[in-house]
């Protein structure tokens, strides 16, 4: 994995993976990020990480971003899971979900845990968007640019680096 990890972040910046493939890795990692841990969901999103073909590195990237993020974000978090929790209209709901046999193993009946869910899920679709937008943005305007820079050049003369090109190639 460590190899493969090292292809990914310097994927990331000469572009060679897929706009799509970088963008949805962000957008798992932002879910990951933002989701406590400890719970089914954050296992569910750890599973989407390693299964899916998403860009391990952007999805590595956005969670180390987005987990600050979610503790900052933990106030707006509970507000929002008390509000949905403390509805009576979906109150049928929720004792439904927590009677199933695995459903409460999310843990979503804490207010935070329910909260940062709909935090992520709600920033999952523009990070998406946005990701994959930002991605082809790089690679038409300023990819051929990084490549000529100096410190780039000269990362590209150390001998790990050109060991890197003959095994990625």
């Amino acid at each position: 994995m460590g190899l493969s990890l090292l292809k990914d972040i310097v994927s990331i910046f000469r572009g060679q993976q897929s706009p799509r493939a970088t963008a949805a890795g962000f957008a798992v990692g932002a879910m990951l990020g933002l989701v406590p841990k400890g719970n089914l969901l954050g296992l569910i999103f750890f599973l989407l990480f390693f299964l899916t073909t998403v860009n391990k590195a952007a999805a590595l990237l956005a969670a180390a971003l987005f987990t600050p993020i979610g503790f900052a974000l933990d106030p707006l978090a509970h507000r929002i899971g008390q509000a949905l929790l403390g509805s009576d209209g979906l109150r049928p709901l929720w004792t439904a979900l927590y009677n199933l046999p695995v459903i409460p193993w999310t843990q979503f009946n804490n207010t935070a845990v329910l909260g940062q869910l709909v935090l992520g899920l709600a920033f999952f679709a523009p990070l998406y968007f946005m990701g994959k937008k930002s991605v082809a943005w790089y690679k038409e305007r300023l990819a051929a640019r990084v490549e000529k820079l100096k410190i780039v050049q000269a990362l590209k003369a150390f001998k790990i680096y050109q060991w890197y090109e003959r095994i990625s190639g």
